[in-house]
This record gives C-alpha cells, sequence and structure tokens, in this order.
C-alpha cells in the first residue's frame, strides 16, 4: 500500500477538502440513547 503523502501547501488543502465535499460516510460505532445517565457518565469520562 502506497503511502500517503502529506499535505504542504493551503492549495493542496483545499484540493483534498473539496473531494470530500457531498460524499457520504459509514456509520460508526452503535448508536446509543442519550440518556441522563448517558450523559453523566459522558461528563465523568472527560472530566466535566
Amino acid at each position: 500500500m502506497a503511502k500517503a503523502r502529506p499535505i504542504t501547501t493551503l492549495d493542496e488543502f483545499e484540493e483534498e477538502y473539496r473531494k470530500g465535499i457531498g460524499v457520504t460516510l459509514p456509520a460508526r460505532g452503535r448508536p446509543c440513547e442519550a440518556s441522563v445517565d448517558n450523559i453523566q457518565r459522558f461528563g465523568d469520562g472527560i472530566g466535566d
């Protein structure tokens, strides 16, 4: 597998960024209900 070349200029970044416009990404992880318990656990986990 070829290694990706790092982006070094703003023009290169803009070109790569525009390639992703309109592309739908696959879902990640499993959906989880936003219950009060889940929100509290998230807050505890990030120290908030």
